[in-house]
Formats: C-alpha cells, sequence, structure tokens
C-alpha cells in the first residue's frame, strides 16, 4: 500500500500541471477523480472541475439555461395567432386587422380603426389591446408574409369619432399606400388611358377619370392624373367616401394570362372580348374590347372596366402579330 500516495500525489501533479489543458480521465476511477477535486455545495464536479447547481439536481446550471432557452423558443413557435394582410381577429369585442407588412418587417395593425407601428418582437398597446409580434415569416411559394402575434385586453377602447369627413381627397403616386378609418388603400397603377388601378384590403378595381366605383366598401372617383409615358412619376389624385364594411380577408388576384394574335383574332376574359383590328408598320395596333376602340404601342398599357391590358410585344417583320398580358 505504499506506492497509492506516490499515485495519489501523481494524479494531483498532473491534474494541476494541465488546468488548461484536455486531461484524459478515462482510466482514472471517479472515485480517485473525486479525492482530489473537492467541490463544495452548491457547486458539484464536472469533467476536471466544479459547476454551480444551486437547485441540486445533480445538472449544471448552465445546461439547464441551454434547455430553458430551448424549451422557451419551442413555446414561441407554439403560441400565438398567425394573421396574413387583410385579415382581422376580434379579442373582446375588439377587431383587431393587419393592415401592412412592410418590406423592413415593420408591421401596422388596426384596433377598431385606430393604426400602429409595431416591430418584430416589440409589444406596443393599440387601442386599450396590447398586441406581441412575435414572428414575421414567408409563406411556402409565396412573397406573402404571415405575422404571429399575441393579444390582450389592458384598457379601455377609444370610440369611433362621429365627426368624420364626408369624403377625403388624396394625391397618390403609383406604388403609394394611405389608411382611411382603418382601410388600406393603394394606388397600384395608372395607365395610358388614364384609369387608375386601385386596391383596398387586398381587392383591386379599375376607377375611371372621373368616374366613381365602388371597391371593397369604398367609393373612389379619380378627379385629377398625371401620366407622362416613359416616366416613373405616374398619380392620380382620388376622392374617397366610406359607404360600408370592407371584407376583413385578402383576395387574391388569378395570374395574368398572355396571348399572341393577328389581325382579326380575338379572345374572351372575364366576359369580354378583346379583338385585334389592325397592326401597322409603325408599331401602333388598334384593338377593340367589346367594340370599344383603342389604341396600343408596344409597353403601353391601358385599363379596361376589369381588364388590365398590356401590348407586351408588337411583332411587325414578317407576319405581324401583338402579346397581349391581360389581368
Amino acid at each position: 500500500m505504499k506506492f497509492f500516495p506516490i499515485a495519489f500525489f501523481t494524479l494531483l501533479l498532473l491534474i494541476s500541471a494541465c488546468e488548461n489543458a484536455q486531461i484524459d480521465t478515462s482510466n482514472i476511477s471517479e472515485g480517485d477523480i473525486d479525492k482530489v477535486i473537492r467541490c463544495d455545495p452548491p457547486y458539484i464536479r464536472y469533467a476536471t472541475g466544479c459547476c454551480l447547481d444551486q437547485n441540486s439536481n445533480n445538472i449544471c446550471d448552465k445546461d439547464e439555461k441551454t434547455q430553458d432557452e430551448s424549451e422557451q423558443e419551442d413555446d414561441n413557435e407554439n403560441r400565438g395567432i398567425e394573421l396574413i394582410v387583410g385579415e382581422a381577429i376580434i379579442v373582446e369585442g375588439r377587431t383587431i386587422s393587419l393592415v401592412s407588412v412592410a418590406s423592413n418587417n415593420a408591421t401596422r395593425f388596426s384596433v377598431n380603426g385606430v393604426n400602429e407601428v409595431i416591430e418584430e418582437g416589440k409589444k406596443v398597446v393599440i387601442n386599450g389591446v396590447e398586441i406581441t409580434v412575435l414572428k414575421i415569416k414567408y409563406i411556402s411559394n409565396s412573397q406573402l408574409r404571415s405575422v404571429k402575434i399575441e393579444a390582450k385586453v389592458v384598457g379601455k377602447s377609444e370610440e369611433p369619432s362621429e365627426d368624420l369627413p364626408e369624403y377625403y381627397e388624396n394625391k397618390l403616386k403609383a406604388g403609394e399606400s394611405i389608411i382611411i378609418e382603418g382601410r388600406t388603400v393603394s394606388l397600384d397603377a395608372v395607365s395610358n388611358n388614364n384609369a387608375s388601378r386601385v386596391a383596398v384590403n387586398g381587392q383591386s378595381g379599375i376607377v375611371k377619370l372621373n368616374q366613381k366605383t365602388t371597391i371593397n366598401g369604398l367609393e373612389i372617383e379619380s378627379i385629377q392624373v398625371h401620366n407622362e409615358p416613359g416616366t416613373t412619376g405616374d398619380e392620380s389624385t382620388l376622392r374617397i367616401k366610406v359607404i360600408g364594411p370592407s371584407q376583413s380577408y385578402p383576395i387574391y388576384p388569378d395570374l395574368p394570362e398572355v396571348f399572341t394574335m393577328k389581325e382579326g383574332e380575338s379572345v374572351t376574359v372575364e366576359g369580354m372580348t378583346i379583338s385585334i383590328v389592325d397592326i401597322g408598320s409603325n408599331g401602333v395596333a388598334s384593338i377593340a374590347v367589346d367594340n370599344e376602340a383603342y389604341t396600343l404601342t408596344e409597353g403601353q398599357t391601358i385599363f379596361v372596366d376589369v381588364l388590365e391590358i398590356k401590348a407586351n410585344e408588337i411583332k411587325t417583320d414578317g407576319e405581324y402579330s401583338i402579346t397581349l398580358i391581360v389581368d
């Protein structure tokens, strides 16, 4: 037994000398290591050192924190309500709508017509409702993004103002949006025939100059347009009046159709007949939509009733033809 103190002392020297190195303890018994490395409560031995174990469950607290964080991430994934733009939920009589999601992931929510912006991971109280944006993600095979939220009532809701204007008048550039009494109104485009494509909470329609069109509960009239070919400065002045409720879910338009036609040919889309009357050698095409005449050059777009018609390509070498994109 005289050799044991020598072996014990050698083990102590090895561990002390290799404080910053990895020690192979596979050939040393746990009992011998415990004799050399002593950890007083609330610490326990871990490998060749000690770690904190405040709840005395023989697991290092630092490993438990990692486990808790993982469980928290799983909890965030499974909790909350998922919305896409245009959808709404009702919480204790309050209507909560996801109005928009910006390219920088800033979300805009409306609670009974009161709007605020909320960033991902943040919480904001809107009209007495605390909304937490948990996560923003893209929907598979789509450019749409969904927003997962938690919402709880924390205060009183403001009553809608009874002193609302008869109509709203706003000048918008193509691509811009405004909020009208909790509804998102977007000017998508202005065509060469001075018609405007306008969307309300995702539902779109065509508004002709100096004519009124009802889109998703709003009566919209285009009273002035500026459309300069070859520029990006298209704009329209809209006069908007709320006349009814708006749908609280997005409406997804059909994909545009592409047609290549020659003179005398026609096609029917959404119950409207598009006919190719003439294709000139100068690249100007004459078409008729339900017998109403229009002219198009390559790249031009017109809006006729519910249709958006673009002359994508006009061929005048050999056999004349025109390719139309109809949406």
